[in-house]
């Protein structure tokens, strides 16, 4: 199943308000849904409106995220108004519970060099929900700006798996190349892998990412979350200029033959990382 060949592009994560162009992750707005205490509340979706002088092609995309994990595909401005309506995956609120919830976005390697940015909640009912749910908007951050050298990029590419995949366990799921920068060292601190295939979270446990001679290059995780598995390296994965490395998912399968596995790097910034920089 595994056995697709392409190349994904992956700019650095930045949490400032001047960020490079191709910067990823940047968060630009926050805030907390807290769930009515007579029901679950669940999220279907959030309506955005862009602020700021900053040209729309600027931004590559915007998303949702709980945590370090999207929770929404990514989405693109589709009308000049600057309003876009970002659609929610999987996101239950229990009754008298709150969740912090992120709006980041990916900016163009293109962007206009000192283009403010920043996003606000469009209007009251700008949350999708099935039910009620209280909204406290964090104080806005200053506008986000596109500034400085453009960010380094990381290649990933999808490799074919030798054997089949079968049911049983530490079972190799998928394999990924990544190929360094050819002017910056980089370090990757946290993937999440979606599976595009039809097993589900019961299918398959104790996910991990072990190096080439099958040493683990992060925690196990029990279970997906829904269909994604967010990993964290620990310590960081180094990764040298042109330096090319092959990392492989592991897990153990009990899902029935019929269901198929093809893990998959979503959208680009579902791998985060960041320039090394040398120390003086």
């Amino acid at each position: 199943m595994l056995s697709i060949l392409m190349s994904l592009v992956v700019a650095h994560a930045h949490a400032q308000h001047l960020v490079p162009p191709g910067s990823q992750r940047v968060p630009m707005l926050s805030f907390v849904l807290t769930a009515d205490c007579a029901q679950d509340a669940v999220i279907y979706g959030i309506d955005l409106r862009h602020r700021g002088l900053g040209a729309l092609e600027d931004i590559s995309g915007v998303y949702a995220m709980v945590g370090p994990q999207r929770i929404s595909t990514v989405r693109l401005f589709a009308s000049r108004d600057g309003r876009i309506s970002i659609p929610i995956r999987d996101l239950i609120i229990p009754a008298c519970s709150a969740l912090p919830i992120t709006i980041a976005a990916d900016f163009a390697p293109t962007a206009s060099l000192a283009g403010e940015h920043g996003f606000i909640l469009d209007g009251p009912q700008a949350i999708d929900t099935n039910g009620q749910v209280r909204t406290e908007v964090n104080p806005l951050p200053a506008p986000i700006r596109s500034s400085g050298e453009v960010t380094p990029s990381l290649t990933v590419r999808y490799v074919n798996l030798s054997r089949r995949i079968t049911v049983g366990r530490n079972q190799t799921v998928a394999k990924l190349r990544l190929e360094g920068d050819p002017h910056h060292h980089q370090y990757i601190s946290s993937i999440m892998l979606t599976n595009d295939g039809s097993a589900n979270w019961g299918d398959l446990r104790n996910l991990q990412i072990v190096d080439s001679r099958l040493q683990p290059l992060t925690g196990m995780v029990p279970r997906l979350n829904g269909r994604t598995v967010y990993l964290e390296f620990n310590p960081h994965l180094v990764l040298l200029r042109n330096e090319r490395k092959t990392i492989q998912l592991k897990a153990d399968i009990y899902g029935g033959v019929r269901r198929t596995i093809r893990f998959i790097i979503e959208e680009p910034g579902d791998i985060q990382a960041t320039r090394l920089r040398a120390r003086r």
